[in-house]
This record gives C-alpha cells, sequence and structure tokens, in this order.
C-alpha cells in the first residue's frame, strides 16, 4: 500500500481531505434534512398526488414491494421452480473457496476512497 506524497503535492491532498471531510459532514446533514421534509410531504399529501409546486414536479406514488416470505409460503420453489434463479451466495462463496480462488475469480473496479 503506498501511503506516501511527494512534498510538492501534500498540501492540495490535505486540503482535499479536510474538504471531503466537510462535504461528508454537510451530506449527512442534507440528507437528514430530506428525510424529514419527505416524511411530512408523505404525511401530508395524498399517494397518487402529483402536481407543480413551486416551480417543480412533485409525486407520491406507491412504492410497493414483494414480500419474499409470503411469496415463498405461497409459491415453494419445489411447485414453481420457473418462477426462481439461482444466484452466487456471497457469505458460503467464502466459508467454501479458498482466498486465492475468490480472488482469481475478482475483477477490479474504481479504488474506494474512505475519510473518517
Amino acid at each position: 500500500m503506498n501511503t506516501e506524497h511527494t512534498p510538492a503535492t501534500a498540501p492540495l491532498i490535505e486540503d482535499m481531505v479536510r474538504e471531503y471531510a466537510l462535504l461528508q459532514d454537510e451530506r449527512a446533514q442534507h440528507d437528514a434534512r430530506i428525510k424529514e421534509i419527505a416524511k411530512t410531504l408523505r404525511g401530508s399529501l395524498p399517494v397518487g398526488f402529483s402536481a407543480t409546486v413551486a416551480g417543480l414536479r412533485v409525486t407520491i406514488a406507491r412504492n410497493a414491494r414483494m414480500d419474499a416470505d409470503a411469496f415463498m409460503t405461497e409459491y415453494p420453489v419445489t411447485a414453481n421452480p420457473d418462477l426462481y434463479k439461482a444466484a452466487p451466495d456471497a457469505a458460503a462463496i467464502k466459508r467454501k473457496l479458498a482466498p486465492e480462488t475468490i480472488e482469481a475469480l475478482q475483477v477490479e473496479g474504481e479504488a474506494r476512497v474512505t475519510i473518517k
């Protein structure tokens, strides 16, 4: 792991790290307020509401999702295999395969940045 940077880039990197941390904090504050506003709008406007308010389109829509447990009870895989598909189980793969085998099957994505 490379943890060094040149003296010329050190101030720039430090500035970016500070800005990143500040923006993360601001984002958390904004996210909390956005959730609060959405909750108030959901409580104030009926599902199906759609109108232009303050020049912006506001829509309150259903957010229905499949109840997987109810589905599996009503349509068991043994009687309805065509309604199911197999997918890799990451936890089982980690338990059963050697780390070297898993690593050989991985592809590299963009590096993650974490600043706390």
